[in-house]
């Protein structure tokens, strides 16, 4: 395990760098996620607008959101293939392309913030997995970091609170979540895309949508599913927010790419505040709105908690069904990053010190390769 020692943050240290005058290089930036979305406002943007300051300019952005380029199932071959220079992509998308990755993303349920969420996975991903390094080359990628969503929620058309309700219940949730509401009751989990599960829910053809709270706005779920269910569970980390292929990176001068960097460890630090502010704005808005915010009862916290404490092994089995090699070996790699990050940024609070944390343990000294 390559664990390093911990710097003391230095609290209200300016990130930014002095301005970087270089020849200019265009990027053409994809994302599926609309323009509204918090991906969009609380890590991408502020991204692009940090880098275009810092390098006067000289790197410059076409940001397309919206799936207007590339959408959620073809960022990855469009990075590969020159259509798009980077793309924000949850891996979720990408079981077999990326299984190292996707595995990564199946740990749901870890770490106690946001910000610990990305530093574990993103210092794990640059530092300490070779493995997904190497699948990640063969993408053309150049990966800067990932994202974390916070606990998930239902949306449903119908009171949840019961470990009972959960049978026969019509759920549109991606894997694992579908297995993680599995081991509550015997679900019936239905495939429709992200931007379908609205009319779904509309037309009765599933009861409920899982996601992160902000989605219940962004998504507007707010209109046709009066029911909120917390499930105090379910956390997520992954993908990448932040990457390049490896072409466009080999484009950036030195100093440009020193500028990315330090945009990449800003842009991560004010991303996971503002999920978490996000979740909490989009739980005020339900309340005000008029719908019904509960908790599932205590048998089925139980039995929530019970599986994300057995997944990190069956993530590692499902891996290895995939053809992952050492699947087991690479969880067990990554979780004390997972406990070292809790330590490190238990809460989505202080921006500045957050940033100047991943700076000084993951970016200061970013592997050139």
């Amino acid at each position: 395990m390559k664990l390093r020692t911990f710097a003391p943050v230095l609290a209200g240290l300016s990130l930014s760098l002095p301005g970087v005058a270089q020849a200019e290089v265009d990027v053409l930036y994809g994302s599926f996620a609309p323009a509204t979305s918090a991906f969009s406002t609380g890590y991408i943007v502020p991204w692009i607008d940090a880098i275009t300051a810092a390098t006067d300019g000289s790197v410059a952005f076409n940001y397309v959101p919206g799936g207007g380029v590339v959408d959620m199932r073809t960022a990855v071959s469009g990075i590969r293939d020159g259509v798009v220079d980077g793309a924000f992509y949850v891996t979720v998308s990408y079981a077999s392309d990326l299984p190292v990755m996707f595995m990564l993303s199946e740990l749901i349920g870890l770490g106690v913030s946001n910000a610990a969420r990305i530093g574990a996975f993103n210092e794990f991903v640059i530092e300490d997995c070779p493995e997904c390094l190497t699948e990640l080359n063969g993408w053309n990628q150049q990966f800067l970091g990932g994202y974390s969503l916070g606990n998930y929620y239902l949306f449903c058309t119908r009171d949840v609170s019961t470990a009972a309700d959960f049978n026969g219940l019509r759920v549109r949730a991606i894997p694992p979540y579908s297995r993680l509401f599995g081991a509550v009751g015997e679900i019936v989990p239905v495939t429709v895309s992200l931007t379908e599960s609205y009319e779904a829910l509309q037309r009765g053809q599933v009861d409920c949508h899982a996601g992160p709270a902000s989605t219940y706005v962004t998504y507007s779920f707010i209109d046709i599913a009066d029911h909120v269910i917390e499930l105090n569970s379910g956390a997520s980390m992954g993908g990448s927010v932040f990457t390049f292929s490896q072409d466009k990176w080999a484009e950036f001068s030195p100093e440009q790419q020193q500028a990315i960097l330090r945009a990449t460890a800003e842009a991560s630090a004010h991303g996971a505040i503002a999920y978490a502010q996000e979740d909490v704005a989009a739980l005020a808005a339900a309340a005000e709105h008029g719908s019904t915010i509960t908790q599932v009862d205590a048998a089925a916290q139980e039995a929530l908690a019970g599986w994300i404490a057995e997944n990190t092994t069956g993530a590692a089995e499902r891996a290895t069904e995939r053809g992952v090699a050492n699947a087991q070996a690479i969880v067990d790699r990554f979780l004390p990053y997972i406990e070292r990050w809790n330590a490190l940024t238990p809460t989505d609070e202080d921006e500045a010190a957050i940033s100047e944390t991943y700076w000084t343990e993951i970016y200061a000294d970013y592997p050139a390769r």
